[in-house]
């Protein structure tokens, strides 16, 4: 199963916005309730991070939208800032492959990668699979890193 990657742009506002409703409510719910005011804290703080052109790349597969995936610069190497997929297209491998390319690239550069996950996302077994450990844990969520193998070693 072969996916594409095209540029996130204005236009995949509401796709994108729907998607993470659709990926995260859940987590944000067990964590820390449902309401109006985590509902307005939600919608803020995706317009703070959705910001096209800079906003990471839709994941496509046979030309349908199915997820996205923002990776950034950080201050430790790399950050794996957001991944979404629909849940039709979750537990088929496009995770990892959508994942493994940004840590190959980041480990050839001599970069981590970083990432924060909350403490009740299945995901986090994923990124342990493809070399991730929890390096600090908040209230509500792991931090985790993938650092380059050791050049020494």
């Amino acid at each position: 199963m072969q996916h594409t990657l095209r540029p996130a742009t204005a236009a995949d506002h509401d796709f994108v916005r729907n998607l993470l409703l659709t990926t995260s409510k859940d987590y944000v719910e067990q964590t820390w309730g449902w309401s109006d005011e985590i509902q307005q804290l939600v919608d803020e703080d995706f317009e703070r991070w959705f910001n096209p052109p800079a906003s990471g790349s839709i994941v496509q597969l046979d030309g349908q939208d199915i997820g996205y995936i923002k990776v950034a610069d950080h201050e430790d190497g790399v950050l794996l800032d957001m991944v979404l997929l629909d849940p039709a297209y979750q537990n088929r491998g496009i995770g990892r492959a959508l994942i493994a390319p940004v840590v190959e690239q980041a480990h050839a550069r001599g970069e981590a990668v970083v990432l924060q996950v909350l403490k009740v996302n299945p995901s986090k077994r994923l990124y342990e699979r493809l070399g991730f450990v929890v390096t600090d844990e908040l209230p509500n969520h792991y931090l985790m890193r993938a650092d380059p193998p050791d050049a020494d070693g």
